[in-house]
């Protein structure tokens, strides 16, 4: 149940922006594991899915990366990631400029950028964890506006964002969501965007068996040596 919000936003994303062969945006949330603390072994499956037995205080980084591949001239993004707050806390980011054009004309020109219209991001007041009717939280990880529009073709890193893992620990799954949410838009493109959110699978019964036996393992051998010591 506590999943059913996040679906159905991202289905309504899919239905809106569904992706084409002539997609003019294709914006992926990755994992950051440079920025990450995490006390148990990662297993990376792609850039945007992981594999790992989680500890409550985990941190995780997130990269949000807009490509324009046609370089269609876009004059706002406005997109947020979407979780479970059982699950996850947010614990901060910063933006990036975006889309920054290669070249210009003229004296003293600056190519076009898309720049975020806010100084940090921030959980959203009108998300259904704010308006008590759910747990779901959304971030504002996208808030990139030029008026006269920026062409640059990316891949570009728009924001760093960082979440705490708040759960028992253990075996989870964790699916962080890109979408439009109440009050997002993109503006300017004559195509359509493609989303790709996060996830953080849950480890093969094997794998996780395995990992107790050893543990298990190591025990005993540390008891066997304090009685042979003894």
């Amino acid at each position: 149940m506590r999943h059913l919000v996040t679906r159905l936003i991202l289905t309504l994303a899919v239905l809106c922006f569904a992706a084409t062969s002539a997609s003019a945006l294709d914006i992926d949330v990755e994992f950051n594991l440079g920025n990450s603390s995490i006390a148990n072994a990662v297993t990376v499956d792609a850039a945007n899915a992981i594999t790992v037995v989680l500890t409550n205080g985990d941190v995780f980084a997130f990269d949000v990366i807009v490509s324009n591949a046609p370089m269609e001239t876009v004059t706002a993004i406005f997109a947020s990631l979407v979780t479970d707050v059982t699950q996850l806390t947010f614990a901060g980011g910063a933006y990036m400029d975006i889309l920054t054009e290669a070249t210009c004309m003229g004296f003293l020109c600056s190519p076009a950028t898309l720049a975020s219209g806010l100084p940090s991001p921030i959980s959203k007041p009108n998300d259904p964890e704010s308006l008590g009717t759910g747990v779901t939280e959304w971030i504002q990880a996208l808030a990139h506006v030029n008026v006269t529009g920026a062409s640059g073709a990316g891949p570009d890193n728009a924001i760093l964002l960082a979440y705490t893992y708040i759960g028992a620990g253990g075996s989870e799954e964790i699916t962080i969501g890109a979408a439009v949410t109440a009050g997002d838009a993109i503006a300017g493109i004559a195509g359509t965007a493609n989303f790709s959110g996060a996830t953080i699978n849950v480890p093969e019964p094997g794998t996780l068996a395995a990992s107790l036996v050893s543990l298990a393992s190591v025990a005993l051998i540390a008891i066997g040596r304090r009685r042979q010591d003894a």
